[in-house]
Parts: C-alpha cells; sequence; structure tokens
C-alpha cells in the first residue's frame, strides 16, 4: 500500500516539475524576449533621434558632449 502511495506522491512531484517547467518555459523566456526586444528597438530609437537631432541643429547637443569630455 505505502508503494503505491509513494509512486503517487513521486508522479504527482513530477507533475508538478514538468508544469512548472513548462510555466518557466511559457511565461519567464516570453518576459525575458520582451525585454530584450524593448531594450534594442529603445536602443535604435534613441540613436535614431540622436542622429536626426544632430542633423536639425548642424551642431552636437549637450548631452553629446559630455561622452567627449
Amino acid at each position: 500500500m505505502t508503494d503505491i502511495r509513494s509512486a503517487g506522491l513521486f508522479l504527482s512531484v513530477c507533475n508538478a516539475a514538468i508544469l512548472s517547467f513548462i510555466f518557466y518555459l511559457i511565461v519567464i523566456q516570453r518576459i525575458v524576449v520582451v525585454n530584450l526586444l524593448i531594450v534594442v528597438f529603445g536602443y535604435r530609437f534613441m540613436t535614431y533621434t540622436m542622429r536626426k537631432v544632430i542633423k536639425k541643429q548642424g551642431i552636437e547637443p549637450i548631452f553629446l558632449k559630455n561622452f567627449y569630455c
């Protein structure tokens, strides 16, 4: 009788582990991918707007002068 209970407990633990791993794959990885996309496109948008400002003004904006010290 205890063998059947321990086997059932083992299967439920395995099911919980598999479900948590699937949750990790679906939810956590999606969050990581979305954050990476936000970082990449945010950086591209920032550099694009910086280039537009530089072309428009013809000089370096104040926040770029700090990088060249």
